[in-house]
Formats: structure tokens, C-alpha cells, sequence
């Protein structure tokens, strides 16, 4: 089997430009603060600060589907706080043989835990099977990400009278990706 290192990027984010469906340009900063429990501390410390989280699960792994239902805990704490944090949830290494994934009904708990998760004031908790590997649904839980932040920033937005020019949602927080 082939290894994959893991990340962890909590000391700089990366910048990811988004390209809506209508046309425009949305960045994310994204943090990388690792799904690992030693990171737990450093991660709630970046989810103040969050507009989005990604939480991702791993095929090969049922320990952390048990961890990503931790991490919804964590940011629904947040929710209850009065912080606004949209929520994507990622099953990844869709690429896996099926001998290599450690459990065989992970789509319908990912499933059920994104449904469990959507909320009536936040919306629905999208899932994604991704492949960090190949690269599939990757782009597509980002545009989600992206739209869901644009979207909520819409409606909490005051009304004002501008030139045109918005405020960029994404950069007074951040996305947060937990995997």
C-alpha cells in the first residue's frame, strides 16, 4: 500500500481562489489543523475564527469517523456560542480497494451524520466521497464550501448603499479544514 504523508498546516494558510458559479472570485484561507487528537487544542483556537469547516473522515479508518462526529460536537459548540460556521463533510481515499476500507456502510454513516448535523439556521450538511490521491469531488467540496460561505454572508449582511464594491466575506475568518 502506498503511503500518504499526513499534513498539518496550522502556522501559515494556504489561499484558495474559488471561482463561483456566477462568476466571481472567492477566496478562502484555508488551515490544515489536522483531525489527530494532540492538535484538538490548536484546532478550537482556529474555529473561533472560522467561517467554514471541512471535516473529513478517512475510508481506511473507523476510529475517525468517530473523531469527525467529535469535531461536529466542537463546531456546533461554537454554533451555540453564536458564531455562524457552515460544516462539509468529506469521506476521503474513495480511491481505496475495497479490502483496504475498514468499513463497508461508511457512505450511509456519512450520510446519516451530515443529515444528524444540518440544522434549520445553518442548512444542510453537504457530504462528499473525495480522493486526495486522484482528485476527485476535491474541487467540489471547495466550491461548496464557497458558496455556502457566500451565501450565509448574504443573508447576515446589513443593507448598504456602495458602489458596487462588497466586502470580501472570507476574509474577515477563515475555513477551517479538520481532517
Amino acid at each position: 500500500m502506498e503511503e500518504m504523508n499526513a499534513t498539518i498546516a496550522v502556522t501559515k494558510p494556504v489561499v484558495k481562489t474559488v471561482k463561483l458559479e456566477n462568476g466571481k472570485d472567492f477566496k478562502i484561507k484555508l488551515w490544515d489543523c489536522g483531525g489527530q487528537e494532540r492538535f484538538k487544542n490548536i484546532s478550537k483556537a482556529f474555529l473561533k475564527d472560522a467561517v467554514g469547516c471541512i471535516i473529513v473522515f478517512s475510508l481506511d479508518s473507523t476510529k475517525s469517523l468517530k473523531a469527525a462526529k467529535s469535531w461536529i460536537d466542537s463546531v456546533n459548540s461554537m454554533r451555540a456560542e453564536g458564531k455562524h460556521i457552515q460544516i462539509v463533510l468529506v469521506a476521503n481515499k474513495a480511491d481505496l480497494p475495497a479490502d483496504q476500507i475498514e468499513f463497508t456502510d461508511w457512505e450511509s454513516e456519512g450520510k446519516n451524520l451530515a443529515k444528524e448535523s444540518s440544522d434549520p439556521k445553518y442548512g444542510d450538511v453537504p457530504f462528499f466521497d473525495t480522493s486526495a490521491k486522484t482528485g476527485k469531488n476535491v474541487e467540489a467540496v471547495f466550491l461548496n464550501m464557497a458558496t455556502m460561505i457566500d451565501n450565509a454572508s448574504k443573508k447576515s449582511a446589513p443593507a448598504t448603499a456602495t458602489s458596487g464594491d462588497s466586502p470580501k466575506p472570507a476574509e474577515g475568518g477563515g475555513c477551517c479544514i479538520v481532517s
